[in-house]
């Protein structure tokens, strides 16, 4: 989640194309108030791929147990949904301008001049809202981890935090008036290359066929 500082949606900053500097799993724990019960999700950061894996227990206030994989390689995402045993995949061309604003929050390409990308990258969302100022406060402790903390002002004055880890190049911890997302539990090393294809068992959903059933007027089948 981006949050209001350094607003835009999660399926946005989830693409990009770019190097990791390690592979590692985490939960990534959402809180959006003081007080609200957390959402908690597993994230896989693999070899120019990333899947965000919900939990099954939240229903409709997460994923519901699905899955969303970013594929840098490819240009491509792809939603997996467990309960028809389907896929949803887009194209590079529908993920175009997911692209370009992806390494600008969770993974800046300088962990320690972050501010230049994060500002030009918010310039070129369609927001109301945009980063009116950015500045790196210094060294911190994320969950023992250490990281690069910096403060983002929005053009209605909100502030926001975002902590990047310098080895990972990934966000550890966001704030901001909505809540706060962090990573828990990270454990670095290689992941399977299986968390980053539809199961074989799974059918693709044609899109396109989707689409073409709107415009004509007609309702997708069930």
């Amino acid at each position: 989640m981006l949050q209001r500082a350094f607003a835009t949606p999660v399926i946005v900053v989830l693409l990009a194309a770019g190097l990791f500097a390690q592979e590692f799993s985490a939960d990534m724990v959402t809180t959006r108030k003081e007080g609200a019960a957390e959402h908690q999700a597993k994230i896989f950061v693999g070899d120019h791929k990333i899947r965000i894996e919900g939990n099954r227990q939240e229903g409709e206030r997460g994923m519901g147990g699905g899955a969303f994989i970013v594929d840098e390689s490819n240009q491509t995402t792809t939603i997996l949904i467990p309960e028809r045993k389907m896929y949803i995949q887009s194209t590079p061309e529908q993920n175009r301008a997911g692209y370009q604003n992806m390494q600008a929050l969770f993974r800046p390409t300088d962990p320690n001049n972050a501010c230049p990308q994060w500002q030009a990258a918010m310039e070129a969302v369609k927001n109301e809202k945009k980063l009116t100022s950015c500045r790196k406060i210094g060294t911190d402790i994320v969950n023992g981890r250490a990281a690069v903390k910096y403060e983002g002002v929005n053009s209605d004055g909100e502030k926001g935090y975002v902590w990047v880890d310098p080895k990972l190049r990934f966000f550890l911890k966001m704030v901001s008036n909505d809540g706060t997302t962090e990573m828990r539990n990270i454990k670095e090393g290689t992941q399977p290359a299986s968390l980053f294809e539809p199961p074989s068992d799974y059918t693709k959903f044609d899109m396109g066929s989707m689409m073409r059933n709107r415009q004509g007027g007609r309702k997708p089948p069930q």
